[in-house]
């Protein structure tokens, strides 16, 4: 887990907790070994399908912050079905997709941004629009971590969504 996520995860209300169990990094970043299957976009997807196959996750709803895009986006394209929510936050990769590739996945998505973001908010957003089944949050006085700049924002607008996929 990256450091940045354990202060998100330190800043969480136990009414989210309750909910959410699993966090995973990047097979090849941080302490993990490198991995074959991280350097295609069909072995990050089939990754993080083995993930959420071995730990036996079900309704997956998948937070997808910036370089996860890059993991994400093939499972989202290829396995959607699976996920019961997808929440990306600016992430990395959606340039490698086309309109109609976007607008084919039904996963009900709350696409989530900071306003501050000059990395990969407008360009994410820009793409990720075409997702037929989503909404958009923008954290005011966020940056591209939007989730540590506004923490308890953030929390709150994802326990709304949530709250409401059916």
């Amino acid at each position: 887990m990256s450091p940045s996520w354990l202060v998100s995860l330190l800043a969480t209300p136990p009414s989210f907790t309750e909910r959410c169990s699993h966090s995973t990094g990047h097979a090849g970043f941080g302490n993990s070994a490198p991995s074959k299957e991280a350097s295609t976009e069909a072995g990050r997807a089939e990754l993080l399908g083995r993930a959420l196959r071995d730990l036996e996750v079900q309704n997956a709803v998948l937070v997808s912050p910036s370089l996860s895009g890059r993991y994400a986006l093939p499972f989202l394209m290829r396995d959607h079905r699976q996920l019961h929510g997808f929440v990306p936050i600016a992430p990395a990769s959606t340039q490698n997709y086309t309109q109609e590739q976007f607008w084919a996945v039904k996963t009900p998505t709350l696409i989530l941004y900071g306003e501050l973001d000059r990395i990969l908010a407008r360009e994410s957003l820009r793409q990720l629009r075409h997702l037929p089944n989503h909404s958009v949050v923008k954290l005011h006085d966020a940056g591209h971590a939007c989730y540590l700049h506004k923490p308890k924002d953030f929390h709150l607008v994802l326990l709304a969504f949530l709250d409401h996929l059916p």
